[in-house]
């Protein structure tokens, strides 16, 4: 996920498009720019003038050993990664915080894995934003403000589809504003 990140972000800036990563208080911290596109993931709700009907699950994962063969999992997924197994995830729509809970993990996901666990190595945990109807939302929200989230665990699915969409979107509209009559 890093290197293609990274490698989006470079192609989009040899595009010519001006990506800032700050912490935002409010919407009126993006006064300035000709267009604003939005993706706030957890933290929409916290920005003043961004109400949207969103709410977040905690996520959790595992990073174990084991020796055993992995057996299917129907409700958690394993990716084994060289000598390391990722185990998760977890779906909390309650929680304290952020942080890596061990004995939830352990409730959810380890006792429940189906085989033995030599060592747990690490414990992530991440908030996720979702919308009651579990879609993304692709929405615009004033004349120069697009808001893309709330895809929860499918980001990486859906997050080029949707930024087609608004993008498309944007366009469409510029291009019907330029007058093409010749004078």
């Amino acid at each position: 996920v890093p290197l293609y990140l990274e490698k989006l972000f470079e192609l989009c800036s040899d595009k010519g498009l001006r990506f800032e990563k700050r912490r935002m208080e409010s919407l009126n911290d993006l006064d300035g720019f000709d267009l604003r596109f939005v993706a706030t993931g957890a933290w929409t709700n916290q920005i003043k003038g961004l109400y949207l009907p969103l709410y977040n699950i905690k996520g959790q994962i595992a990073v174990v050993k084991s020796k055993e063969p992995l057996p299917k999992i129907k409700k958690h997924y394993l990716l084994n990664v060289g000598n390391q197994i990722i185990l998760g995830e977890t779906f909390e729509k309650t929680f304290e915080d952020e942080l890596p809970d061990p004995k939830t993990v352990q409730d959810k996901l380890i006792d429940k894995c189906g085989f033995k666990i030599d060592e747990v190595l690490e414990i992530k945990a991440s908030l996720k934003s979702y919308h009651k109807s579990l879609w993304p939302l692709h929405l615009q929200l004033n004349h120069n403000t697009y808001f893309l989230g709330a895809m929860g665990s499918s980001g990486l699915l859906y997050h080029a589809l949707f930024a087609k969409e608004i993008v498309s979107e944007v366009v469409s509209k510029v291009v019907s504003k330029i007058d093409t009559k010749q004078t």
